[in-house]
Formats: C-alpha cells, structure tokens, sequence
C-alpha cells in the first residue's frame, strides 16, 4: 500500500498549526530532506514539520506525527461495570501516547508503567479497538501527562 506523503507545519512564533499542507512536489524536496526529514524535531524555514502516517482515525481526521491520540487496544467490546457506559469504560482502558516515527515505521509512544519507561505502541489496535486523535503535542502538551 502506497501512501501519500505530505506534511503538515507548527509555526513556534504564533503557536499555530498551519492548516496548509505541502506534499513533497510542493517544497523544495533537496532541501526539506536533506535538512530535516530524519531528525527527530523536523524544522525548515523555522517551522516544526511533522510526516502523514497514512493512517486516519475514527473520525476520519488525518494523523501526523506530533499528534496525540487515544488508542484502545482490544478484540472483545466488554464492560463488567453496570454503573459506567462502555464508553466511559473504554475510555478508562484506552492508552494516550504521542505519534512519533522510529524507523522503519510509525507508531504511538506510550508510557509503560510496569517500568517508568515509554513504549512504541502499534496502531494496530483489533477489531473492536479505536484510534482517535485528542491533540498535538506543540499546542496540548498537558494531554500526555
């Protein structure tokens, strides 16, 4: 599977995520690359660009790099709880990590209490599971703590 590859950019002067979206044939592709594709902050022309992964999530909305998003990782729907809608329990199960690249691929940087640690988290969640995006971490880093 193909995806398109386009980057969005967080301007650290007005605090604002630019709603423009530049694909590769958009910029200048020697420079970009060559200045910030693999750096683990990607900044060009004092710009924050962060990578599309490829990958929408449950409400459609595109998720890049630097996004901050709710996973729930499951197969099974369940709520033992009488007193909590499911999808207050599903909530209260689901893990929110940063999207971050760590090559060959994508992933959800997620804290790993066990150990104190974070954890690159799949986005492959089952088939009951759910993916969404709650912010950025440029303009809601306190959704990570």
């Amino acid at each position: 599977m193909n995806r398109e590859i386009k980057f969005r950019c967080f301007n650290p002067k007005n605090e604002k995520m630019s709603p423009l979206i530049m694909t590769l044939d958009d910029i200048a592709v020697g420079d970009f690359l060559g200045d910030c594709l693999f750096e683990k902050r990607k900044t060009f022309n004092s710009k924050i660009w962060m990578q599309f992964t490829g990958l929408v999530d449950k409400k459609g909305n595109p998720i890049y790099e630097g996004d901050i998003c709710r996973i729930l990782y499951t197969d099974w729907p369940s709520n033992t709880d009488p007193n909590i809608s499911l999808e207050d329990y599903m909530i209260s199960i689901s893990h929110v990590g940063e999207v971050v690249y760590q090559a060959p691929e994508f992933g959800i940087l997620l804290p790993d209490d066990r150990y104190g640690d974070k954890v690159l988290g799949s986005f492959n969640y089952g088939p009951h599971g759910r993916l969404e995006v709650i912010g950025n971490i440029y303009q809601n880093p306190e959704l990570l703590k």
